[in-house]
């Protein structure tokens, strides 16, 4: 287990061996002069793009110092400390969804909560409506949200569409992000 010391202390060297661009949030291997395998080091990795994305859909990278334990972290941590000096309170956030998109613009520092609410709709939705589904008891819509863990009933309805202008209403009074529940496909498009 990693101390929070030595977490900061591998962020940093890490960073030291990066070239970010806050542009396009590209992270690449800078070359080494010396030091430990340098000369496998510049043939594997200088110039290359930082880590692989996971299949979650984050880029990580996995990073061996000398003392031979493997980090796993992710680029997102990495590029929050390299522009800022430290790492975040909270958690990191895709403003946009899309987490591979390490663009210091397109991230902050959010509690667990704020992140919650700036969700894609998942894949396996099958009313087309975050918070939406369909109650085969009562042969109607059942909308419903859910904050800080409790879960709001918003009632059952006849209209699909009337069930979700109910759940967008609750979710703006509430502070989601705008794109909470929109379809991955039209996020992409933006």
């Amino acid at each position: 287990m990693v101390n929070d010391s030595e977490y900061l202390e591998i962020v940093s060297r890490i960073s030291s061996l990066i070239d970010y661009n806050p542009e396009t949030g590209s992270m690449i291997w800078l070359k080494k002069e010396s030091g430990r395998d340098w000369k496998r080091w510049n043939s594997c990795r200088a110039g290359r793009e930082c880590g692989t994305i996971t299949p979650m859909g984050y880029r990580k990278i996995f990073f061996r110092p000398e003392s031979g334990i493997t980090f796993r972290i992710y680029c997102h941590r990495i590029v929050w400390f390299m522009f800022y000096g430290k790492l975040p309170d909270g958690v990191i956030d895709h403003i946009n969804q899309d987490k591979s998109d390490n663009r210091i613009s397109n991230l902050r520092d959010v509690p667990h909560r704020i992140n919650m609410q700036n969700q894609k709709r998942r894949s396996t939705n099958t009313s087309g409506f975050m918070g939406v589904s369909w109650n085969k008891a009562c042969k109607k819509w059942h909308a419903s949200a859910c904050i800080l863990g409790k879960h709001h009933y918003l009632g059952l309805f006849d209209d699909l569409d009337e069930a979700n202008r109910v759940i967008v209403d609750f979710r703006i009074k509430n502070g989601f992000s705008e794109l909470h529940g929109i379809s991955t496909d039209l996020v992409d498009k933006q």
